[in-house]
């Protein structure tokens, strides 16, 4: 696996097992990730400091993904975020579409594996913003 320059990537998923499972993949790829456990915290990432890319899950307490796309999408329209979700295959799937109308770059259904996830990843942090 090819090693990033160190791309910041923010991990926003109320899934522990997830959250440590696609942490462990972006790390072992040279990703410097920060994990946030529902939309609002990520959120306060967001505000202290800049991310590369912000991987966000679709149902979460607090704040949904959606309500965080949208709060992201007003502070910052360039920021590159993909959105996931999991569960129900038909809610999550339109969920998950209205996610990318919404402004998300990229959509992925859990369960994701190593190589569905580096596939989307790289080449989204080698788009301009």
């Amino acid at each position: 696996m090819t090693k990033n320059s160190g791309a910041r990537i923010l991990l926003v998923d109320d899934d522990l097992l997830v959250s440590e499972t696609l942490s462990a993949i972006l790390q072992r790829a040279g990703y410097v990730i920060t994990t946030a456990t529902n939309g609002d915290a990520g959120l306060k990432e967001l505000q202290s400091r800049e991310f590369d890319l912000v991987i966000t899950d679709i149902m979460m307490p607090r704040m949904d993904g959606i309500e965080a796309i949208l709060a992201i999408r007003r502070r910052n329209p360039s920021q590159k975020i993909i959105a996931i979700s999991g569960g129900s295959l038909e809610v999550d799937l339109d969920y998950l579409k209205y996610a990318e109308k919404l402004g998300a770059d990229g959509i992925l259904y859990k369960p994701i594996n190593t190589e569905q996830l580096l596939a989307m990843v790289g080449p989204l942090l080698q788009r301009p913003a």
